[in-house]
């Protein structure tokens, strides 16, 4: 029924995420080793993980509010422990600083990439 809350949908739906944040323990994990390439850091430190879901509200199919977690440090060009709310803004600009952190520079992410990357993400 359209409009409706499925009750056993929501537990199932719980499920999946349960299973997907252990897979992300498991991946970061292994990411908190050390760099073979760079022993003074992890591979965390140089690595950046982006973990977030394709919808905010799945009932009401929209993307507001949508949570998004990174995790490591791209290599030292993001900033860390922190929660930044982006308030109105356009995720885009998180994508840009991702891009900024490979060192790919120059480019349009959607439509909200005009306001640029986030500051508050950069260390």
């Amino acid at each position: 029924m359209r409009g409706s809350i499925d009750p056993a949908g929501r537990v199932l739906h719980a499920r999946c995420q349960e299973w997907y944040a252990k897979q992300l323990a498991t991946l970061l994990s292994k990411l908190g080793e050390k760099d073979p390439l760079d022993p003074a850091h992890t591979i965390l430190e140089n690595s950046v993980v982006l973990w977030c879901s394709e919808i905010a509200d799945g009932q009401a199919h929209n993307c507001q509010s949508l949570p998004l977690v990174m995790m490591g440090g791209g290599g030292g060009y993001l900033k860390g422990k922190q929660i930044v709310n982006l308030g109105a803004r356009s995720h885009a600009g998180l994508l840009l600083s991702l891009c900024e952190s490979m060192g790919v520079n120059g480019i349009d992410v959607g439509n909200g990439g005009a306001a640029g990357a986030l500051r508050e993400v950069k260390a």
